[in-house]
């Protein structure tokens, strides 16, 4: 069982991770957002990942490689799905994306987020 109380999730060391310009499934559309986090089930490339994200402001463009839930935990994001619908979404809320669909994360301040992605 895992369990993520707010206190670890606000207080949990994160890892660097690679930076996302190197990454092939995401495009940097604006500024020079760093991300890190860590896996508590799975690991990059596991068929199933579970964990902690952080990513500070930027906006860039995302296409999942998997199927992925999310609960945003801090911070305010703006995503913009491939039709230009944009949804702005703060501590509590939540999002399902499905593997290959591409959406637009704008970052306003420093997002942290648990995620699962299969």
């Amino acid at each position: 069982m895992q369990i993520f109380t707010q206190n670890e999730v606000n207080n949990s060391q994160l890892n660097d991770w690679p930076a996302l310009k190197e990454l092939d499934f995401v495009k940097v559309l604006e500024g020079n957002p760093t991300h890190k986090g860590t896996h508590s089930f799975g690991s990059f490339g596991s068929s199933l990942q579970i964990g902690l994200w952080e990513c500070s402001p930027g906006k860039f463009e995302y296409t999942y490689p998997g199927n992925e839930i999310c609960i945003i935990e801090q911070g305010t994001v703006e995503i913009i799905d491939s039709l230009g619908n944009v949804r702005r979404l703060g501590p509590g809320d939540s999002m399902f994306t499905t593997k290959g669909e591409v959406v637009t994360w704008n970052i306003i301040s420093k997002i942290r987020k648990v995620f699962m992605i299969a």
